[in-house]
This record gives structure tokens, sequence and C-alpha cells, in this order.
């Protein structure tokens, strides 16, 4: 979003302008996109999030790898859920900005993995970063259009060790 159209966007929560009911339905939906994400991920539901959350067009960077379209990803994240034994998404601190049909948000996100090995044992590695979005208001509902996962911490996880299919994390662009 340019400068100017932040200027013009909306942020629920510091002041809302009278009449703004649909502003606040707006952020909820999306803010319920940025959930459902993560309740795919952790379902292992790589067809909602090609489908359900990303936009036909989407690119969304996650620093080790890069996908467009809803092919990719959804190709992607099959790969990816298969990966592991489970996963755990958390949100916080949510800012979202609403400018007509268009949204950009940012959030915090804990992410907890655990790789197959049999046992029951704490979880193998721990991301910690931000996911910033833009999103478009499409027939279907809101969808991300553009996505990237940026670190927090000068390491890739806040614990643990990346697996080797994730070491091609790009250090330089967190």
């Amino acid at each position: 979003m340019t400068d100017a159209a932040s200027d013009r966007a909306v942020h629920v929560g510091v002041g809302v302008p009278d009449g703004s009911l649909a502003v606040l339905a707006d952020r909820q939906a999306v803010l319920d996109v940025l959930h459902h994400y993560c309740y795919c991920v952790d379902h292992r539901l790589p067809n909602g999030i090609a489908d359900e959350v990303f936009s036909p067009d989407a690119v969304d960077d996650h620093g080790f790898d890069r996908w467009e379209g809803r092919e990719q990803l959804r190709a992607a994240f099959t790969s990816i859920v298969e990966r592991f034994t489970a996963t755990a998404h958390l949100l916080a601190n949510p800012r979202i900005l609403i400018d007509g049909d268009r949204a950009t948000s940012h959030c915090h996100v804990t992410a907890w993995h655990w790789l197959p090995g049999g046992a029951s044992h704490e979880a193998d590695f721990v991301m910690v970063g931000t996911y910033e979005d833009e999103l478009r208001r499409l027939d279907e509902g809101w969808r991300i259009t553009f996505r990237r996962f940026r670190r927090v911490g000068p390491t890739p996880t806040a614990s643990g060790q990346l697996p080797d299919f994730l070491r091609r994390y790009r250090p330089d662009e967190s």
C-alpha cells in the first residue's frame, strides 16, 4: 500500500470513524482469513490454503522458498504438511489496514513444528516471525495476494534446528 493509500486507510482500533461497521466487518473477515491459514496448515489441508486463503495469482515468500499461483501453493503445502507430524501456528498483534477492496496486515507468528520421530517429544523447532500480507476482496471474499514471512531474531529458529529441507532460508532478506 502506498503512503497516500495508507493515509486514507482505516486502522481499526486506533480510531474508527462514524459509520464504520463495514470497516469492522472487513477487518474481521481479513482476520478470519489469517486464522484460516493457520487452521489449514495445522490440520494439513493444502487445498484449503490454496483455494480459501490465497487469490489465484497469489505470491507467498516464506524466505526458504517462493510460490506463485494456487497450483504452486497447493503443491508446496502438500509437500510441506507431509514432512511434519504436527504443527501449531499462533498469531498475535494483528495490525490490519482496510482501503476499500484492498487491505494490508502485519502480525506476529509463532510456529511449533514436530518432525516424524516416533515417540512423543518437545517440538523439534520453533519459528518466530511476522507475516506481512496484502489482501484483496474477491467475489469469494478476502484473499491474500502477497505474503512475506520475516523471521524475528538473528537465526531462522527461536528454538531447535531447521531440518535440511528448510536450510535454504535466505537470512539476508529477514
